[in-house]
């Protein structure tokens, strides 16, 4: 029903400012910018990607967190997309960002890391919102994002790293105890490591092969051994014992039986 100029600076509109100062709304806008995007990005809107990534590497905190929270909606919603086209194009998008999506993953993670040694509790929230954030985008185009992702080197990489820092994540917990307001969204995060594990088996079983003795490794030591006493949680103990559960029931690890032999 509209017209293609009105459109065009509908879009305009959208992506002018990331200030809003009241996260619900915030959170509206980028689920509206997402819907839009679903339709027109890339090629209706080009400029959408590039001008996010723009505004997260700023220094103003309201504008990145902003543009990051707008980030993580459009990668969502173009992940979900499902016709082969639709997936071809998120899979040429996922190759164009995935260094700077890990690096700045990695950036957040690191200062969170470090606040959390120098007991600044209130910037280590601020970094946490944004490592998570950052975390859920590489989320989606680790899953989604790539045909073949064993050949790709960033993303076993990415993959890899994630037991190294689930490991300090898990610390923390023991540092900022329970009553820290960084626990629950400390939890959250940690439980998104074990989610992004779980994903990537199921959507990539081949490609998961070179990670299943780290996981099984992993899920025992903190579930069964004095090592994840004081710092595991129910939820994450349960995210474990899926993760060995998939492994051992998924139906690509399994010999194929030899008819010719049983005959």
């Amino acid at each position: 029903a509209l017209s293609e100029e009105e459109k065009t600076s509908l879009r305009a509109g959208l992506i002018t400012n990331f200030n809003e100062p009241i996260n619900q709304i915030a959170t509206q806008i980028a689920v509206l910018i997402a819907k839009v995007a679903r339709l027109d990005c890339p090629r209706q809107w080009p400029e959408l990607i590039p001008i996010l990534l723009e505004s997260v590497k700023g220094h103003d905190g309201l504008l990145q967190h902003r543009a990051l929270l707008t980030f993580y909606h459009v990668t969502k919603t173009l992940a979900s997309k499902r016709l082969a086209q639709d997936r071809r194009l998120f899979q040429d998008l996922a190759s164009g960002i995935y260094s700077f999506a890990c690096s700045l993953w990695s950036h957040h993670t690191d200062c969170f890391l470090q606040q959390v040694c120098a007991r600044d509790e209130a910037a280590a929230l601020s970094s946490l919102e944004r490592t998570l954030l950052s975390l859920k985008v590489l989320r989606k185009l680790t899953v989604h994002g790539f045909q073949d992702p064993q050949q790709n080197m960033e993303v076993m990489g990415f993959l890899n790293a994630v037991f190294e820092r689930l490991k300090q994540f898990l610390e923390c917990c023991r540092q900022v105890g329970s009553e820290s307001p960084c626990r629950e969204k400390l939890e959250k995060t940690i439980i998104l490591y074990t989610k992004v594990l779980l994903d990537f088996l199921e959507c990539h079983p081949c490609a998961f092969i070179p990670l299943i003795q780290r996981s099984l490794e992993f899920a025992v030591t903190y579930v069964f051994t004095p090592v994840g006493e004081g710092v595991t949680f129910e939820r994450f103990i349960v995210q474990c014992m899926n993760l060995i559960k998939m492994i051992v029931k998924n139906d690509t690890y399994k010999p194929t039986k030899n008819i010719d032999g049983e005959l």
